[in-house]
């Protein structure tokens, strides 16, 4: 069984009360997923779709490194590596080089951030 939408109908006054702006419902939110997966499988499968899709990332993500922030070194310096709004899918390759003689290579971490000390502030939550 199906049902049509997972709102329960007193949903949309919530939402319009806190927020102060009336929901709209004369589109279905599932048609427009279903209709944007119809039209990137065609594209995918090589077929000419007028319309073109994009989804962008939501935060810039990136790591960590050591750096300095006003001039304070930091073994916490968020270094972008995607910036907000990049349309997905996407990738990134960085180099980095070890501060320490004779330290391999190593796994890095990635996390979204805003601040130049976002491991931090990621950290932090």
């Amino acid at each position: 069984m199906v049902d049509s939408t997972p709102y329960p109908p007193w949903y949309g006054s919530v939402f319009a009360k806190s927020s102060g702006v009336n929901p709209r419902a004369e589109v279905d939110p599932e048609l427009c997923v279903a209709g944007g997966a119809a039209m990137q499988a065609a594209m995918l499968q090589g077929h000419g779709v007028e319309t073109v899709l994009v989804d962008v990332t939501p935060y810039t993500f990136g790591t960590s490194a050591i750096g300095e922030v006003d001039g304070v070194p930091t073994p916490f310096m968020f270094v972008p590596m995607i910036r907000k709004n990049t349309p997905i899918p996407v990738s990134c390759t960085e180099s980095f080089y070890t501060v320490m003689p004779g330290t391999g290579e190593g796994a890095g971490a990635g996390f979204p951030g805003r601040e130049p000390a976002g491991y931090q502030e990621h950290r932090d939550r």
